[in-house]
Parts: C-alpha cells; sequence; structure tokens
C-alpha cells in the first residue's frame, strides 16, 4: 500500500529544507540596505575574506611605526635645503710615512692622485698616476698642471706655511681633477722625520 502524503510531512520537510539550506540560500539574496548598520559582528566574518576591494583605505588609521616615515621625508628635503646645496660625497682620509723614503703617504685612486714622501725632508711629493692631467693649487693660490705620470713636490717654503720654529711644517695644497669632478684638499705636517697628510676627498658626481 502506497504510503499517503500529510501536511504535516509535506511542513516538516520544508522546514528540515529550510533549516539546513535556507541560511545560505538568504544570505546571496539579502541585499545589503536590509542589513542594519553594524549589526554583523567581526566574529561572524570569515578570516581573510575580506580584501583591498572591500576595505577603503582612506578610512583606516596610521599603522603605529609607519609614523616614522614623516621624519623620514623631512630628512629627504634635507632640512629645507635643496640637493643642489650639498656635495654629492665626502670622505676625510689620513696618512703616515716615515721621510727620506719612498713610501706613500696616501693615496685616491678615483682621482689619480699618489701623496708619498719626498727625499726631502719638509715636504711630499704629488704624483699623477691616472690617465688625465691634474691641476693643483697651493696655499698662496698659485696653481700649476700636473701632467698623467709626473711628479711635483710640495713643500712649506713653496706651499704656503713655513714654520717660524725648527719643528716640522704644515703645508696645504689642493688637487682637483680637470674637470672640477673630484678634489682634494690636502693639509700635511713635515719635517720631523714623518710626513702626516689629512686629505678631504669630495666629488660631485
Amino acid at each position: 500500500m502506497r504510503p499517503r502524503l500529510s501536511y504535516a510531512n509535506v511542513v516538516a520537510t520544508l522546514a528540515l529544507f529550510i533549516a539546513l539550506g535556507g541560511g545560505a540560500y538568504a544570505a546571496g539574496l539579502i541585499p545589503g540596505t536590509n542589513l542594519r548598520n553594524r549589526s554583523v559582528p567581526g566574529a561572524k566574518i570569515r578570516r581573510n575574506a575580506l580584501t583591498g576591494t572591500e576595505i577603503r583605505e582612506g578610512k583606516l588609521g596610521t599603522v603605529p611605526h609607519a609614523a616614522l616615515a614623516d621624519v623620514a621625508q623631512n630628512a629627504a628635503r634635507l632640512a629645507g635645503e635643496s640637493p643642489g646645496r650639498f656635495e654629492r660625497t665626502g670622505r676625510l682620509t689620513y696618512g703616515n710615512a716615515t721621510e727620506g723614503v719612498d713610501a706613500r703617504v696616501l693615496s685616491w685612486d678615483a682621482l689619480g692622485l699618489d701623496v708619498r714622501t719626498s727625499p726631502t725632508a719638509g715636504s711630499v711629493r704629488l704624483r699623477n698616476t691616472g690617465s688625465a692631467r691634474l691641476v693643483y693649487v697651493a696655499g698662496d693660490g698659485a696653481a700649476a698642471t700636473l701632467a698623467p705620470g709626473a711628479d711635483a713636490t710640495a713643500s712649506a717654503s713653496s706651499f704656503g706655511f713655513p714654520s717660524s720654529t725648527s719643528g716640522p711644517a704644515g703645508f696645504t695644497v689642493t688637487v682637483s681633477a680637470a674637470d672640477g669632478a673630484r678634489t682634494l684638499l690636502l693639509s700635511c705636517l713635515a719635517g720631523d722625520g714623518h710626513a702626516r697628510c689629512v686629505g678631504l676627498r669630495s666629488s660631485a658626481g
């Protein structure tokens, strides 16, 4: 005998269908306008379900450590000065060598300059080790050219500041590339058995 569907059976089956799948069906059909503002708690949203498309980034607050970026922006402005007010690079170099022997005091390969001790006490030699000429200016402002492979002697008597005592004498000379791209400001103290030089390198590019 075929079982007969009763009203109770139909209602029970429909209720079971709604309970199992009706929620998902409704979630796909209920528009956002029918939801009350702030009615869906964060715990009800699946993790990593929201992407940048659903989030308005302009409404997000500042990430705590990102606030330090404001300081970095000020550093990029060089305290309000334009980059042209500063040299590209600068570096201090120092050398010390015994007089009376052929020894290197200091050098700068990029400029093509080798500063060496001289057989004459109280002086150093400037040697052009590059392929382009160099220009050197003494403390009194006189300029001269140093050809590739050539040497020039720098001393207190010819480059500026003779000592009034019997001790070591100091002198200053500036050596530059012919195009002005690199410059070395050289200050030396020699005459007591040692040649000590301090050089300030600068480069415009």
